[in-house]
């Protein structure tokens, strides 16, 4: 039996811990990437792009 992912530590890890990204998009840290729609999902990678570049 493994434990199921939770979106939190891969978020920090992307993002330094800055919650006020999450809450931005509305998104809770407690949840399941597959909880997730299209939407969000592509929201987040544009806005990992920006800090990045």
């Amino acid at each position: 039996m493994h434990r199921r992912k939770m979106i939190k530590k891969p978020y920090y890890q992307l993002f330094n811990g800055n919650i006020g990204i999450a809450a931005k998009f509305g998104i809770d840290l407690n949840s399941r990437p597959q909880n997730l729609d299209c939407e969000t999902y592509f929201n987040l990678t544009k806005e990992y792009e920006n800090l990045r570049s």
